[in-house]
């Protein structure tokens, strides 16, 4: 059984993600990253901003990174690759 990454354990070591948060988001400026404090609120209304992705949608693909990526960088919850996760989300009625 994988175990998920907690969001705690992720604020309370924050500076050790930031090579792994601007590997997913590539937009995402370090010096910025680090002034969050591991805030998972504010690092999503920053990717908002810097992706051009809706802040809700934006949550969902943070809470998928933290719950997929840090322990099977390849596959989305429920299994697949995450490009046909993200797929199946906004055809099966997800809103952004």
């Amino acid at each position: 059984r994988t175990r998920h990454m907690r969001w705690n354990e992720i604020r309370d070591n924050w500076d050790s993600y930031l090579p792994v948060i601007t590997r997913r988001w590539p937009q995402a400026d370090t010096a910025v990253l680090r002034t969050l404090d591991g805030s998972e609120t504010d690092l999503a209304l920053y990717l908002s901003r810097v992706t051009g992705t809706p802040a809700r949608q934006m949550l969902d693909e943070i809470e998928d990174w933290r719950i997929c990526d840090l322990s099977d960088p390849g596959r989305g919850r429920d299994g697949a690759d995450k490009p046909l996760y993200r797929i199946t989300r906004l055809t099966a009625g997800g809103t952004a």
